[in-house]
């Protein structure tokens, strides 16, 4: 299996010539030295991992309007809203599929983010691998374009999908094969960047990017 890297571009985006910020690494260590910076960017893997089986539900009403942190997003048909689970999650939804579910989760780390956008696209990417070979290697593309005032940063990867816990005490998770990983960095918000990531069967999540593509198109600032 080989891990595909791809862009994913919301029609009618205009290209930024804004580019990625240098940082730490989860596994490296903080290239910046700002340990707030690195827990943070640690926190993203934890509160984005699979979400509980038991939190409550509601499906959301076609076209409804949901709004996070001053930012207004359009719910996609058939997307099925959970209760928040995990200190940084703000919001996160279940995506109907025949390959089955897959999850979608909007985590939050303050006005000043979760540190560089580079690291945080480094991450994801490190979510990602085929057996034992090491993505390091991979060559990961990440596109950052405009849209009604933000700025909205796409990394997607198909591979084994890994997504460790941070939490003490917590069990390991499995690693899920033939998965995708499809991650945003949505920043220019009015209360500091928004981190969404979507995770489930590539089956699922290639039925489903019309979707996501949608719903973050729509995101735009809550006047």
């Amino acid at each position: 299996m080989i891990v595909a890297i791809g862009l994913a571009l919301m029609a009618g985006c205009k290209d930024k010539t804004n580019q990625p910020t240098a940082g730490e690494s989860a596994d490296s260590g903080a290239v910046s030295g700002d340990p707030s910076a690195e827990t943070a960017t640690a926190a993203i893997a934890d509160d984005e991992s699979t979400a509980d089986a038991s939190a409550s539900t509601d499906s959301a009403k076609d076209g409804e309007t949901f709004v996070v942190k001053g930012i207004a997003f359009t719910v996609p048909d058939g997307w099925i809203q959970e209760t928040a689970t995990g200190t940084m999650r703000v919001a996160q939804f279940v995506l109907p599929g025949d390959g089955g579910p897959a999850t979608l989760v909007v985590t939050y780390f303050g006005s000043d983010g979760a540190g560089p956008r580079d690291d945080n696209i480094k991450r994801w990417i490190g979510l990602v691998a085929v057996a034992d070979e090491d993505t390091a290697d991979a060559d990961a593309q990440s596109k950052t374009v405009s849209h009604n005032g933000l700025e909205h940063t796409v990394v997607v990867a198909t591979g084994t999908v890994s997504a460790p816990s941070m939490r003490p005490g917590a069990p390991a998770v499995a690693p899920k094969l033939n998965h995708t990983l499809y991650g945003v960095i949505l920043e220019g918000g009015p209360e500091g960047p928004l981190y969404l990531k979507a995770t489930g069967p590539a089956t699922t999540i290639a039925a489903q990017t019309p979707a996501i593509e949608a719903f973050i198109k729509s995101a735009r600032k809550v006047e």
